[in-house]
């Protein structure tokens, strides 16, 4: 199945937070297994599992810089691989060393590193899944730590108990904290998407009339400086849907949407006002500068070679804030020019 956009988007992203991370990590489980694991022999973990993580790491390191492919697989068996080497380490604290809980109940590094751990598998997975995972992995930390305190019972004093039990509450804490904090960016994300769409044209992907019309307002609210707007749209549009069919017309329409906001300038809008209407806004740009920008875009859609239809040709009518304006008055004009265009023969541009 083809990837979208979205999706793409979010493994390059991924991809590039992985390149910082992941050396860091090597890192510290190198530096671990050298100053911790190298001379035990007896620390199955520390001496024979973190420096297979260490191999591991570097080899997804190498195969992410040429293959964005093998990411989604990666990921999976990275997170199984560390989730082995977590709880085989929280295991070996708890349960095989029992000088940790003879002595203060201290977890040491391992936990630095819990919050990193979480946050990875809600990378990884979607929230729900990533919940389950890692409530899963939760449960287990805390059957090792039920075990550890029935089997040490008799060594284990206030202060360990007490570490034990803020391990596991700021790890519960971790789990929900970034379950609830996905559940807001998909809020969030699903708010901006349904924003965007509500005023985006769909076809052309342009701002629909809609936003255009808050855009109009916008100026006749601030009107410091005059503006001008240009109405336009495509000479004998029905007629190429009738000879061509519909979804000929549609490719017009996103060709010639392509083409014209492809000539705006920073600050101009240009929005598809409805059917084979377009609507663009130039601030500060009186009614002749627009009519010569009018006309640079009537031989630039004239000159056009379009996909379905071998020359296509647009009408325009523009107009010029005047004191005391509003929308309608400025739209009525705009109107008129275009009526004006179409009567003296189309493919031209006049100003009311």
């Amino acid at each position: 199945m083809k990837e979208s956009k979205e999706d793409l988007y979010f493994v390059r992203f991924k991809k590039k937070v992985y390149f910082w991370i992941l050396p860091f990590l090597i890192s510290a489980t190198f530096l671990g297994w050298l100053f911790d694991g190298i001379n035990n022999k007896n620390d199955f973990v520390m001496y024979y599992m973190f420096p297979a993580l260490d191999i591991w790491l570097l080899f997804v390191l190498f195969i992410l810089i040429f293959k964005d492919k093998y990411l989604p697989k990666m990921e999976i068996i990275t997170m199984m691989i560390i989730s082995i080497v977590y709880l085989s380490w929280l295991a070996d604290l708890m349960i095989f060393n029992r000088k940790t809980l003879e002595a203060s109940g201290g977890l040491g590094e391992i936990t630095n590193w819990i919050p990193l751990y979480y946050i990875f598998i809600f990378l990884v997975f979607s929230r729900r899944i990533a919940l389950m995972v890692a409530g899963s992995i939760f449960f287990m930390s805390c059957m090792i730590g039920v075990i550890s305190i029935i089997t040490f019972s008799d060594v284990i004093n206030h202060q360990a108990v007490d570490t034990l039990f803020q391990f596991y509450l700021s790890n519960a804490v971790y789990v929900f904290a970034l379950y609830f904090l996905q559940h807001l960016k998909e809020a969030y994300i699903h708010k901006q998407t349904m924003d965007v769409m509500a005023n985006t044209d769909f076809l052309t992907g342009m701002p629909n009339r809609r936003m255009l019309e808050e855009t109009l307002h916008h100026f006749l609210d601030h009107p410091n400086k005059s503006f001008s707007i240009i109405l336009f749209d495509i000479d004998r549009f029905k007629c190429i849907n009738d000879t061509y069919g519909h979804a000929a017309g549609d490719t017009i329409l996103k060709e010639l949407s392509s083409l014209i906001s492809g000539k705006m300038s920073q600050g101009d809008v240009f929005g598809r006002w409805g059917g084979e209407e377009f609507l663009v806004i130039l601030p500060h740009m009186n009614s002749n500068d627009a009519a010569s920008f009018a006309e640079t875009l009537r031989k630039s859609v004239e000159n056009n070679e379009f996909t379905e239809v071998d020359k296509v040709t647009v009408s325009f009518g523009v107009t010029q804030y005047s004191e005391n304006d509003q929308a309608r008055h400025l739209l009525k004009r705009a109107d008129i020019a275009l009526y004006n265009a179409k009567d003296k023969g189309r493919n031209q541009v006049q100003v009311q």
